[in-house]
């Protein structure tokens, strides 16, 4: 069965239906913590053709594995890694029409804001010169098909 979408714009009447294939430029955010459905629903997206972008952080701790690094470098660190890249591949996915991005440009500033509180004002101001959909899908933890593995486990600590 085709995913459905729910219009974010209510002004212009609420509607459902299948997912437009060529749609106006979107950037849309699935976030949330390890083993809550993002990538389960994201390649469910994929698998229909969508465009899917994959989440930075775990291809950074698979990365440092492989040159036999410690996973993960210290928060800010890793903050500023994920960033970049992500900055990059907003860059990236700018004109395709809706692409779905597993998390991305707002979580890594996220973790700067953790990081650096005082800088709060400067990260927001970055936020906005990487913009994506005004409303974003936050997945809460889910139990029932959480499976941890090692990656996982790196990005959540």
């Amino acid at each position: 069965s085709a995913l459905s979408w729910r219009r974010a714009d209510h002004s212009a009447g609420v509607g459902t239906g299948p997912l437009d294939p060529q749609p106006e430029a979107m950037r849309v955010v699935f976030t949330g913590g390890p083993g809550a459905g993002k990538t389960t629903l994201l390649n469910a997206l994929a698998a229909q053709g969508h465009a899917v972008v994959g989440e930075t952080a775990r291809a950074l701790i698979q990365s440092r594995r492989a040159q036999g690094l410690p996973p993960r470098p210290a928060p800010r660190a890793f903050a500023e890694a994920i960033l970049a890249q992500d900055i990059e591949k907003h860059r990236q996915h700018g004109a395709q029409g809706r692409v779905f991005f597993d998390r991305g440009v707002p979580d890594a500033l996220g973790m700067l804001c953790e990081c650096e509180p005082s800088r709060r004002g400067e990260w927001i101001a970055r936020a906005a010169r990487h913009p994506f959909h005004r409303q974003a899908f936050f997945f809460p933890p889910w139990e029932s098909i959480f499976q941890s593995d090692a990656d996982a486990a790196m990005h959540s600590s």
